[in-house]
């Protein structure tokens, strides 16, 4: 290595001599100087030149042949806006999942040694767990590729599983409960108070309730809560997809509720499709209200949502605790017979959407000649109360499970927009939706919590005048990433870069860029590809017409394409393809950077490409 090289490698941000002789004890013993031992063969033996660089990781990302990936950082990467991965060591450094105290405490005692050390070369390989938070051998049992690579789950789950969507558990599991003695005892004092002054008119209503189970798990618990009303005359529906099995609660629910019809169907529409069908099996004028519920999972560690930032088992409690709860069963019975009340839900998930989702709304409103109100509002969670009135013109518009696509997460589908209709189908009618109080122990942590990351919401961006974000682009990729800032900047078309299965690529290898050399197959490829894998639909047709439209028009400055905090295209890679077939690389273009707040490396390239990559 020449000499201007090593300068390089001392005078680096990445480069730490102290770090390097203490993680490689043969180096001290050698007692040679550490950059030396680097410069000539450190690197080729994948060693790192400090906790922030990872050497390997480096020369799998990117085409360094046989340089020092270090050297190749400090004299191309840095200036094409590449931020090099970061050792296995300063991920768990990072990680909110590992405790250092715990760990010393559970597994070293006496040994004195790094945790964050003994745990990544020996600690998970004996079954050892970062925190109480993380339960490694769960995560390497139900992610039988990542136990079959050999990989920690902690390294493995901050850097790709996080952004996969993958669950994690923690050692002490929320689970589903059934009540106990205590609660029995209380629904029995509680039934005999409410059935003395419940007025006799409203004890005697006859109530529909429909419950979609998709986590059989989960009968235990919500029988609990139906048993809430036992003074009052209802029948009960269960729905359930042919992918659950229920075998073994089926003798439980026909034990509960004598006369209950069962009805299973195909992984279509959620819940919502099935309560849709049911609908059309029943006749609904032989009620006054229509609960509609529905199953919970409770291994999400943490959710935000409209506002509101939930763990675990908190959606699903809040869920049942405002529509079924000792108190609010018979306030969402008594509030449902006023006559301008048209649904009764719990009173914070009754929320509104940000504009992509109402133009989603609106959109599917008009293609099925369905009312359609700005500024509407329904129920996250869609577990309510209905009059049976709204349920009745609803079931007008005759809508089966055949109606509904199969089940797929990551995209706006009919059954998001039916949950929508049938609140919008209230305030059509003149009716109020009114909300049942539910009380949390930590509702103030949460709110502190909401509060720090309100500033970070990509609403922000989304409800910036200055930027016109694809809806479809925003729903799948942006919705739910915190950012900490953005920006307009301009920058080389030739600095552009894609990630795809691991690697990073210029535009000029791309599929679009290669149609517009000739390759139309590629591009045909590349279409079938995102059509059969739920991405967004791209076709020949579609990037002529924006051809022809860029030419014509020009560029829209609202709608620039969009890149991360590494040059890495996230929407527009169509038009950015087109402007550089067009100009060449040293062409310099307008672009919306974005920069995601407490990213893991490429923890988001995961998202671009399975939710939507570069939509036009």
């Amino acid at each position: 290595m020449i000499k201007k090289d090593i300068e390089l490698v001392r005078y680096s941000e990445y480069w730490d001599s102290k770090w390097y002789t203490s993680q490689y004890k043969d180096v001290a013993d050698a007692k040679v100087d550490p950059l030396d031992h680097f410069c000539s063969r450190g690197y080729r033996e994948n060693r790192n030149p400090s906790i922030k660089f990872d050497t390997k990781r480096y020369r799998a990302l990117y085409d360094v042949g046989q340089d020092n990936p270090l050297v190749h950082y400090e004299k191309v990467g840095k200036y094409k806006g590449i931020i090099p991965p970061v050792t296995d060591y300063c991920i768990i450094k990072n990680s909110k999942l590992f405790k250092k105290t715990w760990y010393r405490i559970k597994y070293l005692k006496k040994i004195r040694v790094d945790p964050i050390t003994h745990y990544l070369e020996i600690g998970w390989k004996k079954g050892n767990n970062p925190s109480r938070k993380f339960d490694g051998n769960e995560y390497l049992n139900r992610n039988k590729g990542v136990r079959d690579a050999g990989q920690c789950p902690l390294v493995h789950y901050e850097r790709n599983g996080r952004i996969e969507g993958r669950a994690i558990y923690p050692l002490k599991r929320p689970e589903y409960r059934e009540k106990g003695l205590i609660w029995n005892l209380v629904q029995r004092v509680n039934a005999c108070f409410f059935g003395f002054f419940m007025p006799s008119e409203i004890r005697n209503t006859k109530i529909l309730v429909i419950l979609h189970i998709f986590y059989p798990e989960s009968w235990k618990e919500i029988k609990c809560y139906l048993n809430n009303l036992q003074i009052y005359e209802y029948d009960l529906i269960v729905t359930y997809s042919h992918k659950v099995d229920i075998t073994n609660i089926v003798d439980d629910i026909k034990a509960f509720k004598s006369g209950v019809r069962i009805y299973s169907y195909d992984n279509k529409g959620f819940d919502i499709g099935p309560f849709v069908d049911v609908l059309q099996r029943v006749d609904i004028g032989n009620y006054y209200a229509v609960i509609k519920l529905h199953s919970k999972g409770i291994r999400r560690p943490a959710l935000y949502m409209y506002g509101h930032y939930y763990e675990y088992k908190d959606w699903f409690t809040v869920l049942y605790r405002g529509v079924l709860g000792l108190l609010n069963a018979h306030l969402s019975i008594r509030k449902i017979y006023r006559p301008d009340v048209g649904i009764v839900a719990p009173e914070e998930l009754i929320v509104q959407d940000p504009i992509h989702k109402q133009n989603f709304t609106m959109e599917a409103a008009n293609e099925n000649n369905f009312p359609f109100y700005p500024n509407y509002h329904f129920i996250a969670g869609t577990c309510m109360v209905f009059d049976a009135k709204v349920i009745q013109k609803f079931k007008n518009f005759h809508f089966t499970i055949e109606d509904f696509a199969e089940t797929t997460r990551g995209e706006f589908s009919f059954a998001h927009f039916v949950e929508r209709a049938l609140c919008i189908i209230a305030e059509d009618m003149g009716y109020k939706t009114v909300g049942n109080y539910v009380f949390r122990i930590g509702a103030i942590s949460e709110k502190i919590k909401v509060y720090k990351n309100k500033k970070y919401s990509a609403l922000n961006l989304l409800n910036d005048s200055r930027f016109i974000i694809d809806d479809n682009f925003f729903y799948r990729v942006l919705e739910n990433q915190p950012i900490e800032k953005y920006q307009v900047e301009r920058i080389r078309l030739g600095d552009i870069q894609r990630f795809f299965e691991g690697k990073y690529y210029t535009l000029d290898s791309c599929a679009p860029y290669r149609y517009l050399l000739g390759y139309h197959n590629e591009y045909y490829k590349y279409s079938e590809f995102h059509k059969n894998n739920d991405l967004p639909l791209m076709t020949k047709k579609r990037f002529d017409d924006l051809i022809e439209s860029i030419d014509e028009n020009g560029f829209d400055r609202k709608s620039l394409p969009i890149i991360n905090q590494d040059n890495v295209i996230q929407d527009g890679q169509h038009r950015s393809c087109y402007l550089l077939y067009k100009y060449g690389p040293d062409y310099e273009v307008d672009v919306l950077k974005i920069w995601y707040k407490n990213r893991r490396r490429k923890k988001e390239y995961y998202r671009e490409y399975r939710k939507g990559f570069s939509v036009s």
